[in-house]
């Protein structure tokens, strides 16, 4: 058997012989093993999705819109404090003393 020199330009000599590449460390998986369910998948809770949301920036009324849920939820899950300022204060009135409220007799 007669021995060749490889080179980057191809094989050199007069009896060159074929040259057998080696063989790959990793192997594809297959199609069947693609289309198996996974054995460890996580699903997270609508309180992590609204607090991973934020995290990448984004709003409260689009998190509301993704997860599908009420606003005063989604501020619960993310430690937002809503004030509201449409609280009516409370009344101080007082209604006047009646100056002629003598009791009226029954005889006159």
């Amino acid at each position: 058997m007669a021995v060749a020199s490889i080179s980057p330009y191809g094989t050199s000599g007069v009896n060159a012989t074929y040259f057998d590449p080696p063989k790959r460390l990793y192997q594809p998986p297959k199609a069947s093993q693609l289309s198996t369910s996974k054995p460890y998948q996580v699903t997270l809770s609508s309180e992590a999705r609204a607090k991973a949301m934020q995290l990448q920036g984004l709003p409260v009324s689009l998190i509301v819109l993704k997860l599908g849920l009420d606003v005063k939820t989604v501020d619960q899950y993310l430690g937002i404090t809503v004030t509201s300022t449409s609280t009516t204060p409370k009344s101080t009135y007082t209604p006047p003393k009646l100056i002629n409220s003598a009791p009226k007799s029954a005889g006159t």
